[in-house]
């Protein structure tokens, strides 16, 4: 029993070490970058472009030069300066995966939150409009918007309900889709900061 057991584990580890071994030394990180690129853009039916994708020996994910184009109805733009993810190991082994994220847009702006299968969280701090503009909400770009949110990954459709801080008029609410399958449900909190005249 003991015999097999430490083969067992010997096995393991050996695998181990050729994945870890293929992983810095061999895995197509070219070709893993324009797959990302290309799925995302299907999965959220936009233009994508990556300048650069490195997958670590622990897993952890490091993404340069990002830029989304959105192309429907309701046109958006992000640009991220970088992205670095962080899978959860505990959630990767029960099959269930789990993560944390950061990413820093160009003009400075930071951005940070986790997700699993069941929610996302996100927070983020002066985020400028001249990296994220969104067609229906037509601000200048020397705008920043600061916020965080917290939101249920449904089967079904999601509403987000969002709360702007800083505009004219005073608090703004508003409730927009949050997409389908899955949907994204909860409520997100932005403080905006207009430039000055």
């Amino acid at each position: 029993m003991i015999n097999r057991l430490i083969k067992i584990m010997g096995w393991g580890t050996l695998w181990l070490l050729f994945f870890w071994g293929f992983l810095v030394a061999g895995f197509p990180q070219d070709t893993a970058r324009d797959w990302v690129a290309e799925r995302l853009g299907k999965e959220i039916r936009a233009k994508v472009s990556i300048e650069e994708l490195r997958i670590k020996w622990n897993l952890d994910v490091k993404v340069r030069g990002i830029s989304i184009n959105g192309q429907d109805t309701s046109a958006f733009i992000v640009n991220l300066a970088s992205l670095d993810v962080r899978p959860k190991a505990l959630s990767l082994m029960r099959l269930k995966p789990a993560l944390d994220f950061n990413a820093r847009t160009p003009s400075g702006g930071d951005i940070s939150g986790s997700y699993d299968p069941a929610e996302l969280s996100i927070s983020f701090k002066d985020i400028s409009f001249k990296d994220i503009s969104i067609s229906t909400l037509p601000v200048p770009s020397e705008t920043t918007a600061s916020g965080s949110g917290r939101f249920k990954l449904i089967k079904g459709k999601g509403k987000v309900e969002i709360e702007v801080d800083g505009v004219p008029g005073g608090k703004q609410k508003l409730a927009v889709p949050g997409g389908e399958s899955p949907g994204l449900d909860g409520k997100l909190k932005v403080t905006a900061s207009l430039p000055k005249i």
